[in-house]
């Protein structure tokens, strides 16, 4: 072989070469090229997780995912997770108003809370509570730098984060003693060791926050002030009886019984009537048309109906057909002297000296002796015996009896 042979021989290798390195560039540039379009394609809302999930809801496709101890949010689609929430928080829980409803998720991380709306946008940041409610209307309850408030279920404002406490449920005066009830619509707001009462549909003080109780009664809101008197305002915020009485109580809006100076009178305020009672009565019982203070029932005008009285009790009375009886809704059972009684305006009927109440559907005698059915029936067809159901929750009672209300 001769030289020139040789020579180029050497340059087919070399332009070989070169052509295989060029080659190998470019692909190694497109790779690189089509891998950072995929990266760029595959953003953190579709990012590939592994972890441990739980279902939150199937048809959504919606998981809790666990990973190291902490939780996210991811949905479930074809086999690729997307990312919902980060896996970033140390306990997820999850709520909605009613079913099949959005879901929110409450994330908490570093003792904080936020919520997030189910496609995972961020509502509320790092505030120290965050949970759903309903007392009549649903609501959000907040907690932020100390101080509770209220938003309602779109996120709009109703009582801002300035309060103390929040109870969704005020006290019931019934006989004497103080119940909670919920679903009432209305709330009890604290600040600075005082009290009011805000509505819940916009957050309106209906009675100002001044005040170291308030009781809801017979559709009154009584407040009572730090030097021990009482005022009354309407669950629509009016001002019904002025804070200066020093005991009150109410059978509807218009009818007060009142002590004032030293003297206690039921007071009229749509016609305006008074009827006064005698001296100071600072506990002052309605029940149901009647009162009961210092051992005396009195009715509705200030007759006086009943002496030496130690305790009483609203009862409802059924005729045979199961069917309340109208009239029972002014009779009572009153003890006194160690005897009961019912007692239906001026008249008043001795009840046997035998009491059953019911608890689920078995009768039970004062001494907890058991009934069957047919001494229940025997005993309800005796002439002038009367069988008392006691509701123990709120001490209603419904009364079974043979007599004939006219």
């Amino acid at each position: 072989m001769n030289k020139k042979s040789k020579k180029v021989k050497f340059v087919l290798w070399d332009i070989g070469c070169v052509i295989l390195l060029l080659l190998f560039v470019g692909c190694s540039q497109k790779s690189k090229s089509r891998q950072s379009a995929e990266e760029k394609d595959l953003s953190p809302e579709t990012e590939i997780v592994s972890g441990k999930t739980s279902v939150i809801s199937s048809s959504k496709g919606l998981c809790r995912i666990e990973e190291n101890e902490k939780f996210g949010i991811i949905r479930e689609k074809d086999g690729v997770r997307e990312v919902i929430i980060p896996t970033e928080y140390d306990k997820i829980i999850w709520r909605n108003w009613k079913t099949g409803s959005d879901l929110y998720f409450i994330g908490t991380k570093n003792g904080l809370v936020s919520l997030f709306s189910e496609k995972g946008q961020k509502l509320l940041d790092e505030y120290e509570e965050i949970s759903f409610e309903n007392n009549g209307r649903n609501f959000i309850r907040i907690k932020i730098n100390g101080k509770y408030g209220v938003l309602a279920p779109d996120l709009q404002m109703i009582l801002p984060p300035i309060y103390d406490d929040l109870n969704n449920w005020v006290n019931v005066l019934a006989h004497g003693m103080g119940f909670g009830f919920e679903n009432t619509g209305y709330m009890a707001v604290r600040q600075n060791k005082k009290v009011g009462i805000a509505r819940l549909s916009d957050g309106k003080l209906v009675v100002p926050v001044k005040f170291v109780d308030i009781n809801y009664h017979n559709g009154v809101f009584i407040a009572e002030s730090e030097d021990e008197k009482f005022g009354a305002y309407s669950v629509s915020g009016r001002e019904i009886m002025p804070v200066r009485y020093q005991a009150l109580s109410n059978w509807d809006e218009n009818v007060f019984v009142l002590c004032e100076d030293g003297k206690s009178r039921i007071e009229n305020l749509k016609t305006h009537k008074k009827a006064e009672i005698g001296g100071l009565h600072r506990r002052l019982q309605i029940y149901g048309a009647y009162l009961l203070t210092g051992g005396t029932i009195f009715g509705k005008e200030g007759q006086k109906l009943c002496d030496d009285v130690d305790d009483a009790s609203e009862f409802t009375v059924y005729d045979n057909q199961d069917k309340p009886v109208g009239a029972s809704m002014d009779t009572i059972a009153i003890v006194s002297r160690g005897r009961t009684y019912l007692l239906c305006g001026s008249l008043k009927w001795p009840v046997k000296d035998f009491y059953t109440g019911v608890e689920g559907e078995e009768f039970w005698t004062a001494g907890s002796k058991r009934l069957t059915d047919e001494e229940v029936a025997a005993y309800c067809r005796k002439e002038g015996v009367y069988t008392l159901e006691e509701d123990e929750m709120f001490n209603l009672g419904k009364l079974k009896n043979t007599f004939d209300y006219k």
